[in-house]
């Protein structure tokens, strides 16, 4: 998918603007999270190892927050 695209789909399915997604990218970078590489006309982002272990605790967390918002009152 061309980079035009993925902007559209992230503002269509989630409601983010090609400007949040480009500060929430660099803040990855910068984090370690992500590693971009550049060859010519390509820029490939890369999810790091330590950026691996941090999107699987999220997903932890998610689990759990909607874990209790299914337990009865």
């Amino acid at each position: 998918m061309h980079v035009t695209g993925t902007y559209r789909l992230m503002k269509e399915r989630y409601g983010v603007a090609r400007t949040a997604t480009d500060s929430s990218l660099k803040a990855a970078i910068q984090l370690g999270l992500v590693e971009q590489y550049e060859s010519g006309e390509y820029t490939v982002n890369m999810i790091t190892p330590r950026g691996n272990i941090v999107a699987v605790k999220v997903k932890e967390l998610e689990k759990a927050l909607i874990g209790e918002t299914n337990l009865p009152a």
